[in-house]
């Protein structure tokens, strides 16, 4: 009795322990068919926002063909017009070929006539420094031979003055010498009156 009560418990546990398999089984199932519906859907989006991807894209090659052949077609009908527009666009500047030879000749021609009267000032400067230069070195001369003149003058009038104060000397000299003898002889003259004998070659 006790071995079938034993038997039937462990039936039961058993029955209880696959109850709960079971459960648990329709439970995995049902959430792994949700996931499989999820899945599903995503799926779908993904294919339908791929779908929707491919038609802007398509779209816009579509219109870019179409631009571009539209810009091809306006450029064809009026090439000029066309460019203007687009370097007004990008801000920038337009000239001809012809017009940029004339600016690069201007230039050169420019730059010729520059360079000559660049030359010419160089030479009208260099003429002047020349001109006042050896005006400097006449000037400066002139003023040399003038000093050299006034020196040559005050040596020949000091020549001069020394040479009358010499005579002046000699003169005096002279004068002191013959008044001198004049005294002597009227000493002389008078010491014979007397007797005395006076020596006349004494100075």
């Amino acid at each position: 009795m006790s071995k079938e009560l034993h038997m039937i418990t462990a039936t039961t546990k058993a029955a209880d322990t696959i109850n709960k398999a079971t459960t648990v089984l329709a439970k995995v199932t049902t959430e792994l068919g949700f996931t499989v519906q999820a899945h599903e859907v995503l799926m779908g989006d993904i294919a339908e926002a791929q779908q929707n991807y491919d038609s802007i894209v398509t779209k816009t090659n579509i219109a870019s063909r179409e631009a571009e052949a539209e810009l091809k077609l306006r450029i064809k009908e009026n090439k000029e017009k066309v460019l203007l527009e687009l370097l007004a666009e990008g801000k920038l500047a337009y000239i001809t070929i012809s017009k940029l030879e004339e600016v690069g000749q201007e230039l050169i021609t420019a730059k010729t006539d520059n360079k000559k009267e660049i030359d010419k000032a160089v030479a009208i400067a260099v003429n002047q420094c020349k001109a006042a230069s050896d005006k400097e070195a006449l000037e400066a001369e002139s003023k040399h031979k003038v000093d050299v003149a006034e020196k040559d003058a005050d040596i020949k009038a000091k020549d001069l003055q020394i040479l009358f104060m010499e005579k002046q000397i000699q003169s005096l000299e002279d004068t002191i010498e013959k008044e001198r003898i004049a005294r002597v002889s009227i000493a002389a003259s008078e010491a014979q009156k007397q007797g005395v004998t006076v020596q006349t070659n004494a100075k």
